[in-house]
């Protein structure tokens, strides 16, 4: 199991996100070298977000990256509550020329980041 991750404070909950790529190229060029990530909900099965990166072509002994700017879905204090209760999973699918050559699996586990003692609203 992974480490717990801290649960977004309320603050931060609609601000935009960013997701970053960063991968090595071997000592062959790679055509055509796409990742799809799909982020889902343990407790209900829904995806909660999708990532698609695609690279043309990689140079032999690269290293390469990529970032997307994007906004966060609203997430209520009930499907924080939720995620800490149900967790978060994720599948990684990664093609070179369409065809897949590797998938990941990950699991997410949240933590309440209140103060201990603190009030929590209730949705």
């Amino acid at each position: 199991m992974h480490s717990p991750i801290a649960a977004p404070p309320h603050r931060t909950r609609r601000c935009p996100g960013a997701r970053r790529l960063r991968f090595r190229v071997g000592p062959q060029e790679v055509h055509n070298f796409r990742m799809i990530e799909r982020h889902y909900h343990n407790g209900t099965g829904a995806l909660m977000k999708s990532y698609d990166f695609n690279f043309s072509f990689c140079i032999p002994n690269s290293t390469n990256e990529w970032e997307a700017i994007y906004d966060m879905p609203q997430i209520s204090e009930r499907e924080v509550q939720s995620l800490i209760q149900h967790g978060s999973s994720s599948d990684s699918f990664y093609f070179v020329n369409g065809k897949l050559i590797m998938h990941n699996k990950a699991k997410y586990q949240y933590v309440d980041s209140a103060p201990s003692g603190a009030a929590s609203k209730k949705a």
